[in-house]
């Protein structure tokens, strides 16, 4: 079993998706994805990014103002990363540096 997994999928809206993208390449060992051609709505800033050892649910990124521009409201209300062993998260994130305060300026 992984230690990430996304259940259903995640959509996240963010400010500056490269960054974003980073940051989840970085702390969760995510790795890109083709944005599926079937996707709705597809805007330029989509990206998909796929959690280290799962192979269909993904993490969808895009761009907050593109999607407000867009009229499109698509990021999840909850969106949950779930793990198998919270203390091995906790040591796997803290080894990466990853903290609260890391994550914040993503979503500002």
């Amino acid at each position: 079993m992984t230690l990430f997994q996304t259940g259903d999928g995640v959509y996240l809206s963010y400010s500056n998706v490269a960054a974003a993208k980073q940051f989840w390449i970085d702390a969760f060992g995510c790795k890109e994805a083709k944005v599926p051609s079937f996707s709705d709505d597809p805007l330029p800033s989509d990206a998909v990014l796929i959690l280290s050892g799962e192979d269909s649910q993904g993490i969808g990124l895009s761009d907050k103002a593109e999607e407000q521009r867009a009229g499109l409201m698509r990021t999840n209300q909850r969106s949950i990363i779930f793990c198998c062993n919270i203390r091995k998260a906790h040591e796997h994130l803290a080894s990466r540096g990853v903290n609260r305060h890391r994550f914040r300026h993503l979503v500002e």
